[in-house]
């Protein structure tokens, strides 16, 4: 047994293991030897190299510190003490449960904002449908928010304030909601669109119709003066018993006001009604004697008017808007008042034909009218030929601008069913006109007009007030 022991000290000296476990046995053979002795008569006998404690080498530097960070690691891994832990864990599910109801209220926030955009896309497709051909140009174009057009860029800035999306803020969003988003010549993703002046202008000239629910209450004042020197002349005896011959020299002030009313039907179309109150005043001079020869005022009311319209042909490529308009002019007016016409003397019918072709930011406008006169007292008008065109420019979303010329022939006048040669008359006017919105639903409108023939009269000015407001 010692030659055994003394093979395997020499043998496995330089293992710390085994050095630990002979030490270990040692240790234990030593507790036991007295017992050993009273059972056996052989005696273990121990080495003592093997008694003395071992000398284990010291492990690196590098290798403790890793051992360090192991041990750390492995008490941040090592779960706390119980009650520690259970306390942890409600703090944490507090936490998630406080989170999860963020995140419901959220998503309740966010279906509320899907509805309410659904509901804007809804009402834009109602209006889509009574504007011309609102979807071609509107992706085309891309108008507003550069000043008003629907495009990629301006549904993306819809779609963000509808659903509160990151990129705005809430005051950015209020303002939009307050402003009038539009576009020149182009229908936008908000029912505030169909307020911009473009369209409004182009439903105060009577080129586009208002949509199916909506009603126009228009009151306007007007001037026009005439001034017509080209009269045949007076034959007068003077105090010597001669013949004086003297150039007549009329002029004609006329102020009309009033109102028009315009609604929207369904099927794209829409009724009108219009009822003026007229005031004349005629002078008529005589060079002879450079004194006024007669003064004279008079006022009444004028014609009723009726009409109906409707959109045949909607806006698509190279073709045009379409708009027809069918419009009864009555005699109910009063025909003279102190000697002076007011000019309400005939039942008339007048159709007439409008072509809307939209260039953002332009919109140009040609038309064509016939008007019919209904014989009274004898006398027959003779009928009315008409053109026009026009360009509409939006210089803003609230502000047009717009040129206009329009020509008319009348033919010449019956009387007993005699044509009277040189009665017809020949009129040509060309137009500068501005409106702008003042508020939400209500539009000014100011237009000046110069003559270009003698049967024109030499200027009028216009001012209207069109105020927009729903029926249904």
């Amino acid at each position: 047994m010692e030659f055994l022991f003394a093979w395997c000290g020499r043998s496995f000296s330089s293992s710390l293991l085994v050095r630990v476990a002979l030490v270990s046995l040692s240790a234990g053979c030593t507790s036991t030897e007295s017992e050993m002795q009273r059972t056996a008569s052989a005696r273990l006998v121990v080495p003592d190299s093997l008694r003395e404690e071992p000398r284990l080498r010291a492990p690196p530097a590098a290798r403790v510190a890793g051992l360090k960070l192991l041990a750390a690691e492995q008490t941040v891994r090592d779960p706390p003490h119980p009650g520690l832990t259970v306390q942890e864990l409600l703090r944490r599910l507090e936490e998630r449960h406080a989170l999860v109801e963020q995140l419901e209220q959220r998503l309740e926030e966010r279906d509320a904002s899907v509805r309410q955009l659904e509901r804007r896309v809804a009402q834009l497709e109602m209006h889509v449908r009574s504007v011309p051909n609102p979807a071609a140009n509107a992706v085309s174009s891309g108008f507003v928010d550069p000043k008003g057009r629907v495009g990629p860029a301006a549904a993306s800035k819809e779609l963000n304030v509808a659903t509160g999306l990151p990129g705005r803020s809430r005051d950015d969003t209020a303002a939009d909601q307050d402003r009038p988003t539009s576009a020149p010549g182009r229908v936008e993703v908000d029912l505030e669109a169909a307020e911009r002046a473009l369209e409004r202008t182009l439903v105060l000239t009577g080129d586009l119709l208002l949509p199916a629910g909506k009603l126009d209450v228009e009151p306007f004042l007007s001037y026009e003066f005439n001034d017509t020197s080209n009269l045949p002349s007076n034959v007068l005896v003077s105090q010597s018993g001669g013949l004086v011959a003297t150039n007549r020299r009329v002029e004609r002030d006329v102020a009309l006001g009033g109102i028009n009313l315009r609604a929207g039907l369904p099927l794209a179309s829409q009724i009108e009604l219009g009822l003026p109150y007229r005031f004349v005043r005629r002078q008529e001079n005589q060079d002879l004697s450079t004194q006024i020869s007669s003064d004279r005022s008079g006022h009444g009311i004028g014609d009723l008017r009726v009409g109906f319209t409707k959109t045949f042909l909607r806006e698509r490529g190279w073709r045009p808007d379409l708009v027809g308009r069918v419009t009864w002019d009555s005699d109910w007016g009063k025909d003279s008042d102190n000697g002076v016409a007011l000019g309400s003397d005939f039942h008339e019918v007048i159709g007439s034909i409008s072509a809307i072709k939209r260039q953002d930011p332009f919109a140009f406008v040609g038309r064509l009218s016939y008007e019919h006169a209904f014989e009274s007292n004898n006398l027959q008008p003779g009928d009315r030929f008409g053109f026009g065109a026009a360009a509409v420019l939006a210089a803003s979303p609230e502000t047009s601008l717009s040129i206009s010329f329009s020509a008319s022939y009348r033919d010449d006048l019956e009387v007993d069913g005699t044509t009277l040669d040189g009665t017809d008359e020949n009129q040509a006017t060309l137009s500068f006109g501005v409106s702008s919105i003042l508020a939400r639903g209500t539009l000014l409108n100011v237009t000046a007009g110069a003559g270009l023939t003698d049967d024109s009269p030499d200027y009028t000015v216009l001012l209207s007030l069109p105020i927009r407001m729903t029926l249904w």
